[in-house]
């Protein structure tokens, strides 16, 4: 029993050490994506960044252990837009080297709301599956439908795969991103059904989006930080320590607040936080978790002991790639007021920083 006890801790080891390399890197990935997407680009090169972002969600997903949550918009990765639905399917569909048919049977309005880039992902991890084995004599037709209900329309895809290799569709191990996918269509309201026969599978989708919108909701920040100690102050005077021992996420994370914040300062590992920490007073404090020399946990205890004595208060982000080890609450209690884990996008670490420290103009 304890040399399986052995063995089961060690693979447990190596998964959480894969998934946290991986998620360091699909960080770095997306954050160069979302750096290159401001650039002036092609409406090509858009639908090629789409793709590259909905493949790293992907791989993200299963990161997450297949955990369906994290295609229901966990971390905050797509927002609802006006986007055409057709277009962006024809657009997901020439990245294969096969002949896919597309018929419409009704007329789809050219703009709806929803996720795009989700909705990529969707049909990414369908197609992805299905043609893991494909045959020379494989066929795939899309069939396309609406239906109208007040404000929402429904739209079913009917996905048919014809002649197929259906040899190994029941190991586990390949069937994560499909299981994935199954249950995102279903929580965002929609079904996802499969038929199968002999050589054939027939999919059907049926998800809903919201007609076209052009009214802007502004958000409201109603969120207080944990204490009264915390100087609200305007973003662009703000001082921010970012403790990260990759330099990649420290470039990415410099070039995406350095244009809206006033100075920041950069620790490779916990115990240069301190000492910068002791030397210079910061407005918010970005903490890696998993560092070399103190992590992001003891460095925390240690700063609010200090502000015990010194009466202070310093807002920390906790940032991390492991979300097997790290909840939320995990980090509350050791002292953080904000938990951020990768890959994650840069306007959700602004959209932290703004509401802990920031003032209105």
């Amino acid at each position: 029993m304890l040399d399986t006890q052995q063995v089961s801790d060690k693979k447990n080891e190596i998964i959480n050490n894969l998934s946290y390399e991986s998620r360091s890197k699909i960080n770095n990935l997306l954050g160069y994506t979302n750096l290159l997407e401001k650039t002036k680009l092609t409406e090509q090169q858009q639908n090629y960044i789409d793709t590259i972002k909905a493949s790293a969600y992907n791989l993200t997903a299963i990161l997450d252990n297949t955990d369906s949550d994290s295609l229901e918009n966990k971390n905050d990765f797509d927002k609802k837009v006006n986007f055409d639905v057709v277009s962006s399917l024809n657009r997901i569909v020439d990245f294969y080297n096969i002949k896919i048919e597309i018929k419409q049977k009704s007329n789809i309005p050219n703009k709806i709301k929803g996720y795009p880039i989700k909705f990529k992902q969707v049909f990414l991890n369908i197609l992805d599956y299905y043609l893991q084995d494909k045959t020379d004599d494989l066929q795939i037709a899309i069939e396309i439908d609406k239906k109208i209900k007040k404000d929402v329309i429904d739209i079913e895809f009917k996905i048919y795969f014809s002649n197929i290799n259906d040899t190994r569709k029941n190991l586990r191990n390949k069937q994560i991103g499909l299981e994935v996918t199954k249950t995102f269509v279903k929580k965002c309201g929609g079904t996802f059904d499969i038929n199968k026969k002999a050589k054939s599978v027939e999919i059907t989708l049926n998800i809903p989006f919201r007609q076209e919108e052009n009214k802007q909701i502004e958000y409201k920040n109603t969120i207080k930080t944990k204490s009264s100690n915390t100087q609200k102050i305007r973003l662009s005077e703000a001082k921010i320590l970012l403790v990260e021992d990759d330099e990649i996420n420290q470039e990415i994370i410099k070039i995406g607040l350095s244009k809206h914040v006033k100075i920041i300062d950069v620790a490779n590992d916990g115990k240069e936080a301190l000492y910068l920490y002791e030397n210079t007073k910061y407005n918010l404090i970005i903490m890696d978790l998993q560092m070399p020399v103190m992590d992001g946990f003891i460095t925390t205890k240690k700063i609010r002991e200090t502000e015990v004595i010194m009466s202070a208060y310093t807002p920390i982000i906790a940032l991390t790639a492991n979300t097997l080890h790290y909840d939320k609450n995990i980090c509350i209690e050791a002292g953080m007021d904000e938990y951020i884990s990768k890959p994650f996008q840069m306007k959700e670490l602004l959209k932290a920083v703004e509401k802990l420290i920031s003032v209105r103009p």
